[in-house]
């Protein structure tokens, strides 16, 4: 079945038939703003998304579209277009920005949203540096890789210290390989201390905020046997903006938290985003 924001990348290509890679990715940047499909990071040409780019792989897997070096193009298969509101959107900007040659469009987005330069290297509007230090705890849950990555750029997180068991997630872009690379090519280290994890036999049957109490609190007492890690994250803490991140969104749901609290026991100030 195909997703709501594939149905609209869709039909945004279709309507140009073949549209540059970089046209579709502004455009859809502009829709997005209307109907919230993709969230979207500062990259080397402005807002990118990581996810549209996912689903566009998917759809041409599926046989809707081809890609050239610099362009998308429909093939034509048939597909059920996207909902009114998507549809009105997507039909609203390509009418305002059709007759606005590539170049031009790219230069009202960076006017218009000059937070999404800052790694450009066509031309920059505002300055970026992740020159900040400490550590900071962040949960992935309901977020896209890319609103994900976003709010690390936001708290100028140099590195992210993922703290899972098993570095695993159904959600895109969220296990460890591909994490990694991605985090990367966005010039912030990963690293990975699956030894502060929670194995999952541990996790299950966790109903109630009083089941993940006395799991965190059986937890906490093995920290101090995890010495040597924890001031490890303490150093780097020193030198870095670092972020612990796990997939809860509420810390106090995830056992990042009861790595703050072990760090802050031992003078640390950690901030959870």
């Amino acid at each position: 079945m195909m997703k709501k924001s594939e149905r609209l990348i869709l039909y945004l290509i279709k309507r140009h038939s073949e549209v540059t890679k970089i046209r579709a990715v502004k455009e859809m940047f502009l829709i997005s703003e209307f109907t919230d499909t993709y969230s979207f990071v500062p990259y080397r040409y402005g807002p990118f998304s990581f996810e549209m780019y996912h689903d566009i792989r998917r759809l041409e897997a599926l046989g809707y579209l081809v890609q050239t070096e610099n362009s998308f193009i429909y093939t034509g298969l048939p597909f059920k277009e996207p909902d009114n509101i998507d549809k009105r959107s997507a039909d609203y900007v390509f009418n305002s920005y059709k007759d606005m040659d590539d170049k031009a469009l790219v230069k009202r987005v960076y006017e218009s949203h000059p937070e999404f330069t800052v790694f450009s290297e066509y031309e920059k509007k505002m300055e970026y540096r992740a020159e900040e230090r400490g550590i900071t705890t962040i949960g992935y849950e309901g977020k896209s890789l890319d609103r994900f990555i976003y709010e690390l750029i936001e708290n100028k997180i140099n590195t992210v210290v993922d703290v899972r068991k098993n570095a695993f997630s159904r959600k895109y872009g969220f296990s460890k390989g591909e994490l990694k690379r991605t985090l990367e090519k966005m010039d912030i280290e990963y690293m990975h201390m699956p030894e502060l994890g929670i194995v999952s036999d541990k996790r299950r049957a966790l109903n109630t905020f009083e089941d993940y109490q006395k799991l965190f609190v059986e937890y906490y007492r093995t920290l101090d046997g995890k010495r040597k890690s924890l001031m490890k994250i303490m150093e780097l803490g020193k030198k870095k903006k670092i972020a612990l991140m796990c997939f809860e969104a509420d810390v106090n749901y995830c056992h990042r938290g009861q790595i703050a609290k072990w760090l802050r026991n031992e003078g640390a100030e950690v901030v959870d985003l």
